[in-house]
């Protein structure tokens, strides 16, 4: 197992970076949390730079916290098999995230 990481070491030794590029991304993250109720809430800015030499078409955002909810697929696929997690859950125990707003290149696009 030792010998693959050292085959792609004189590569890197060489300094050889053709082809060699990195996304660029940075979050802005502002969260308050309002004790009385327990309910945390927040909003995220991601800003993203494409720096490969290929356009991108698609941006995916995974949004965890939307399978953990009432009518997410994930639930529907639980109470087809027999499961139950967390599909029956009510306001205020389970969260979600929304996307609401969308910019490409500074122009306004509609996320979906």
């Amino acid at each position: 197992m030792l010998f693959l990481p050292l085959l792609a070491l004189p590569a890197r030794l060489a300094g050889d970076t053709s082809g060699y590029w990195q996304q660029q991304v940075t979050y802005q993250i502002t969260a308050r949390l309002d004790e009385p109720s327990a309910v945390l809430s927040g909003h995220v800015r991601i800003s993203y730079v494409n720096h490969s030499p290929d356009s991108l078409s698609d941006f995916f955002v995974h949004q965890y916290l939307n399978a953990f909810r009432p009518g997410s697929r994930w639930a529907l696929a639980d109470s087809a098999e027999g499961r139950d997690r967390f599909q029956h859950l009510g306001e205020p125990d389970y969260a979600f995230e929304r996307i609401t707003s969308a910019r490409l290149m500074g122009v306004p696009e509609a996320p979906d």
